[in-house]
């Protein structure tokens, strides 16, 4: 589990052989603020909700939505964490 106060992060580096992306805890403190919705409407599901997505314990995942022939669906780039 991700300790109280911390936030899980992904920490991409890039080199000759392509990007390294692996997960890091960040101090909340150390964040810039987070944008909260506080209208009366519901907010709407970004995408449609994948089979599983399985994560190992204190670890994240980059997930990206294909399209069926395998090429990237938009651009954007989810990182899921144990919790969700």
């Amino acid at each position: 589990s991700v300790p109280r106060g911390t936030a899980v992060c992904a920490k991409v580096q890039g080199g000759t052989r392509g990007a390294r992306i692996t997960t890091v805890l960040a101090p909340l403190a150390a964040l810039a603020p987070v944008a909260v919705s506080t209208g009366t409407q519901g907010l709407r599901a970004p995408c449609m909700k994948v089979d599983a997505t399985v994560v190992r314990p204190g670890h994240g995942a980059l997930v990206r939505a294909l399209n069926a022939s395998g090429a990237p669906h938009a651009g954007t780039t989810y990182l899921v964490a144990e919790n969700g």
